[in-house]
């Protein structure tokens, strides 16, 4: 098949959705206001199971709405990709605000035969919490526009065609979903990251527990991940940092008990490394140390969250 697409297309624009009632309003009002003929898309939400007003407020709004009930996101957006009309599917969340030439910058990179997805990495509101800066710091430092082996699906535009091509999402993910698709399309296609795609997210992490939450929930998607799409060069390190600090999470506390003080200062160092690496390589290409302190305090709660992640899937999630 090719990516390339017709001059007008219609675009689906696929929204899954649970209990977002608080927020939905306003990604639906900024899907009204971009640039782009009303005529030429359709938004449609997947609902999955909201017992709030989730459901009537996308109606309002003029979406078409599915319900969907006790499925993971990767059946929500299949399924949504299923009902959709359009020649070009557009994924955004419930909690992604979308800016005014968001569908007119994707287009215009889609209409090669050698693209087979674009989108780019969400934005932080302005309100944004340290954690929520801190964390965004690596995400600021990237390229206007970049090649890449997948795209979020908070924000991911791709042809139908393509996206039926390569089987859709992977409903044996429950997290990572996006990360699979983009491998295998990546096989085949050129994806785009370009910050003129742009979004911004207001569901990032906030504090420092709801990030170990997320993290831990997506290190989980990892192994998932390693097990759908086999062993992917790009994923060691995660994959090794949640190896250690598992074994961390297990050594540490019995190298107490017995009282092997090298071991526990060993561990304590080892253990250092990381967070202290990452954020030395994010001041430098900043070119401040300001944020080094916030910096390791991230990327120590990320560690640990990943280590947390491999006990989550030893019981059982």
């Amino acid at each position: 098949m090719t990516a390339f697409i017709t001059n007008n297309p219609l675009v689906s624009i696929i929204i899954p959705a649970k209990n977002e009632a608080e927020i939905i309003g306003n990604c639906l009002s900024a899907l009204i206001k971009i640039d782009f003929s009303p005529q030429r898309y359709e938004v449609i939400v997947i609902d999955n199971g909201s017992v709030d007003e989730t459901v009537s407020i996308a109606k309002k709004f003029g979406a078409r709405v599915f319900s969907m009930p006790a499925a993971n996101i990767s059946k929500l957006r299949n399924y949504g990709a299923d009902k959709a009309c359009g020649e070009i599917l557009a994924f955004v969340d419930a909690d992604v605000l979308v800016e005014k030439q968001w569908l007119n910058n994707a287009l215009k990179l889609l209409n090669s035969p050698i693209v087979g997805c674009v989108g780019s990495s969400p934005k932080i509101p302005d309100n944004s919490t340290w954690v929520e800066q801190t964390w965004h710091l690596q995400i600021s430092m990237r390229p206007e526009r970049e090649y890449r082996k997948w795209i979020a699906s908070m924000n991911m535009i791709i042809p139908a065609n393509i996206f039926k091509e390569i089987g859709g999402f992977n409903e044996k993910l429950v997290t990572c979903e996006d990360v699979d698709l983009g491998y295998r399309l990546s096989k085949r296609y050129k994806i785009i990251a370009d910050k003129s795609i742009g979004a911004v997210h207001l569901g990032e992490a906030k504090t420092l527990w709801q990030l170990f939450l997320k993290e831990s929930w997506r290190g989980m998607g990892n192994f998932d991940g390693l097990r759908a799409h086999g062993f992917i060069l790009q994923e060691f390190p995660s994959h090794a940092i949640s190896f250690f600090y598992t074994s961390f999470i297990f050594v540490f506390p019995v190298s107490i008990i017995l009282k092997q003080t090298v071991a526990v200062v060993a561990l304590c160092v080892l253990s250092c490394i990381f967070p202290l690496l990452k954020a030395l390589i994010v001041c430098w290409r900043l070119r401040s140390p300001l944020p080094f302190l916030k910096l390791v305090i991230v990327w120590m709660v990320y560690s640990f969250a990943r280590g947390f992640s491999m006990l989550r899937l030893f019981a059982g999630r």
